[in-house]
C-alpha cells in the first residue's frame, strides 16, 4: 500500500490516510493521515 502511495496512486494515498487518521495497522497519527488524504485529493 506504501510503495503504491509513494508512487503517486490516489486510492493507496487515501487507504493510507485512513489508517493513520484510525491508527489501523500504524501508529495514529492523525496529521499524517491528513497529509495523506491531501495528496489523494
Amino acid at each position: 500500500m506504501r510503495k503504491a502511495a509513494d508512487q503517486g496512486e490516489g486510492e493507496a494515498q487515501f487507504f493510507l490516510g485512513f489508517r493513520y487518521s484510525r491508527g489501523v495497522r500504524v501508529p495514529k497519527d492523525v496529521v499524517e493521515g491528513v497529509n495523506w488524504y491531501r495528496k489523494a485529493a
